[in-house]
């Protein structure tokens, strides 16, 4: 740990660098870390909401259209998963390789119900 705080501090001491990082879990961070002088500039992207999860899975499914991705979303916020992008494109991922691009209602309902176990009515 010390010597990659020694890294980022080498770097840092040249103006002419950038350095960037990320995080799903920034509450983890070590004080060391995030300290000034070595994280100037923190961005946050927040988790998605329940329309812009919707818009992409819909997106993504476009001939899916008989699937009501706004219960999907809806059901999963419900469930605290956290809907980043990376968490949407690995739901999305594993869907494709289960049910193809052309997913039915009741398919993506057995899925997500499979996954994170549940008696929601995605009807």
């Amino acid at each position: 740990f010390t010597e990659f705080l020694n890294q980022i501090d080498g770097i840092a001491d040249n103006s002419r660098m950038l350095i960037l990082s990320s995080t799903n879990n920034p509450e983890m961070l070590d004080d060391a870390v995030k300290r000034e002088g070595r994280v100037d500039v923190t961005l946050d992207f927040p988790y998605f909401g329940k329309e812009q999860a919707a818009a992409v899975f819909a997106a993504k499914f476009s001939s899916a259209t008989q699937v009501d991705w706004d219960a999907i979303a809806g059901f999963l916020i419900q469930r605290n998963i956290n809907l980043s992008g990376a968490k949407i494109a690995a739901e999305v991922t594993e869907l494709v390789l289960s049910y193809g691009v052309d997913p039915t209602h009741e398919q993506v309902r057995e899925y997500f119900d499979a996954k994170h176990g549940s008696s929601f009515n995605f009807s």
